[in-house]
């Protein structure tokens, strides 16, 4: 199965986007910080900026087959958390616990495949 070439980039761009929002905002809510919209995008602008220029390198801000597209996703995401991961360090001028990354990385890549895995199954829907 292909995802559709009528998929706009900027739809998969925006629900990467959106994605990556809602694991800050569940972060901040289950270590129970402020969830001003605000607050959310400090916390996930770090993220944001990594997925957006690893996704851009690599083209997986482009629909492609799905089966590439995951496997391809899989590949690349827990190295953009890691540069996420960074990049928050950096800002916030802390180390980041060992726990924290783990979780951080399986989560981003969880959220960013569920958006791969959506625009497929809606193509696959409407190309039926």
């Amino acid at each position: 199965m292909t995802a559709a070439k009528s998929i706009n980039p900027m739809f998969v761009i925006a629900g990467d986007i959106v994605a990556l929002l809602l694991f800050a905002a569940i972060g901040r809510q289950t270590h129970a910080e402020s969830n001003q919209f605000l607050a959310i995008l400090s916390t996930g602008l770090p993220f944001i900026i990594s997925w957006l220029t690893v996704s851009a390198l690599t083209g997986l801000q482009r629909p492609q087959p799905f089966k590439r597209w995951i496997i391809q996703t899989l590949s690349w995401a827990p190295l953009s958390a890691l540069m996420g991961l960074a990049l928050r360090a950096i800002w916030m001028e802390r180390e980041i616990p060992l726990t924290f990354a783990i979780i951080t990385v399986c989560v981003t890549t969880f959220v960013l495949l569920v958006v791969r895995v959506a625009f497929s199954l809606r193509t696959m829907k409407g190309n039926a």
